[in-house]
């Protein structure tokens, strides 16, 4: 749903607010390969005249979200901001289209263009270009390992939160442990000099279940579940910064430079038109889509961290309200980019049942409405980190074409 009239210049005169001229000159031509002085605006119109106007003509042209996406992730610390742009049009950040489709035709496209971009009087001219071909290729390559990575340790850590209600066998976990390790080995390669400190946390991971198989051929009870906590310590570490690194990634994707080293003569063919405008579509998607993994793994994070407040008994209920309302913000927020789905329904009931206990003399910070709310939001998580995943494996999908295509550059 485009923004509606009457919200074109409000969002317009914030965005204008929040950037300088030189700010808003890189994050359009970021946002849509086209400059704004350039396609949209005049020189020397202000800020935000000059936003508004770039937000009208990609409405016209249905790319608005573009825009906006590249403006959220520009100010992803400007809450204000993005409950603004959210608010005016929430299929910014909800209801995000699979990238599968989107890879589809852009690669339809990109065979296509490869007929006339390599041509024996063209491909000369693509020859300086191989490097970079290559290198978008193994950005591809690294993202999806990364989220690979990611999922596997989300996995582990979910089991985990939910140990003691599952009643498995504890060497069960450290046989899950020692196989999440060894998927994640053969993922390094895909990261090349990124590769270090993940390698280091799965050593470090590595070494904590050594000591919790111990821990359990003792039965010391004490030690096994102070193992379990240190492992679930750690596995927040890591997914908090494969989350960043997963971020950074989808954000500095160099997809569309691909379209910038083709020769400037296959411009004029429509399958280049139609790549240049899938590439930005697909990329905009990509990246939303990290951007509210990001948000999620931050809810995530504040919720581990109550819930590590409530083990200490001394203090734990003042330390939970503190927690509890910023909190209750952001995943009221989160729930509303989904109103109708089961999990946002019960969310706020959930969020509603917690704040009625906090109105009791006597307010206990482990009831279970808590304990039900954590439960929906880990495994929301979990589907929305299932959902990223959809699409870095989609974005894979370029490697074997970009492969082949610096090949022909280099046979002909």
């Amino acid at each position: 749903m485009p923004l509606a009239p009457k919200d074109v210049k409000v969002v317009a005169d914030a965005i204008g607010d929040a950037f300088s001229l030189t700010d808003l000159e890189s994050l359009v031509k970021t946002a849509t390969g086209d400059g704004l002085f350039e396609e949209f605006a005049s020189r020397g119109d202000p800020a935000r005249l000059a936003i508004r106007r770039t937000l009208e003509a990609l409405i016209l042209r249905g790319y608005e979200r573009w825009l906006l996406v590249r403006v959220l992730v520009t100010a992803v610390s400007d809450d204000d901001l993005r409950r603004l742009i959210v608010g005016a049009s929430p299929d910014t950040l909800s209801a995000l289209p699979k990238a599968d489709d989107k890879v589809a035709r852009a690669l339809a496209a990109l065979d296509q263009l490869k007929g006339a971009a390599l041509k024996p009087e063209l491909v000369h001219l693509l020859r300086s270009s191989r490097d970079k071909i290559t290198a978008i290729s193994d950005e591809i390559r690294a993202l999806s390992a990364f989220k690979d990575l990611h999922e596997g340790l989300h996995k582990l850590h979910l089991k985990l939160a939910f140990r003691l209600e599952a009643a498995v066998d504890n060497r069960t976990y450290v046989t899950d442990i020692g196989q999440t390790c060894a998927n994640a080995r053969t993922l390094m390669p895909q990261l090349g000099a990124a590769a270090e400190p993940e390698t280091a946390g799965i050593a470090q991971l590595e070494l904590y279940a050594t000591d919790l198989q111990q821990a359990i051929t003792r039965a010391d009870q004490a030690a096994t579940q102070a193992n379990f906590e240190q492992i679930q310590r750690l596995l927040r570490l890591r997914l908090t910064g494969l989350n960043t690194r997963i971020f950074e990634a989808a954000d500095k994707l160099s997809l569309a430079e691909l379209i910038e080293v083709l020769p400037k003569i296959v411009a004029r063919e429509e399958s280049f038109l139609a790549l240049k405008d899938m590439i930005h579509d697909l990329k905009t998607t990509v990246i939303a889509r990290a951007l509210i993994h990001k948000i999620w793994q931050d809810a995530e994070n504040d919720l581990s961290r109550m819930e590590d407040a409530l083990v200490v008994p001394i203090g734990a209920a003042n330390a939970f309200v503190q927690k509890w309302y910023p909190l209750r913000a952001q995943v009221l927020w989160l729930a509303s980019l989904d109103p109708d789905a089961e999990w946002a329904k019960q969310a706020r009931s959930y969020a509603e049942q917690v704040e009625q206990e906090l109105t009791k003399e006597r307010f206990e910070a482990s009831v279970a409405p808590f304990e039900a709310l954590c439960r929906v939001l880990k495994f929301r998580f979990f589907a929305v980190d299932a959902t990223l995943k959809l699409d870095c494996g989609a974005l894979g999908k370029f490697h074997a074409p970009l492969k082949s295509m610096v090949e022909e550059i280099g046979h002909v």
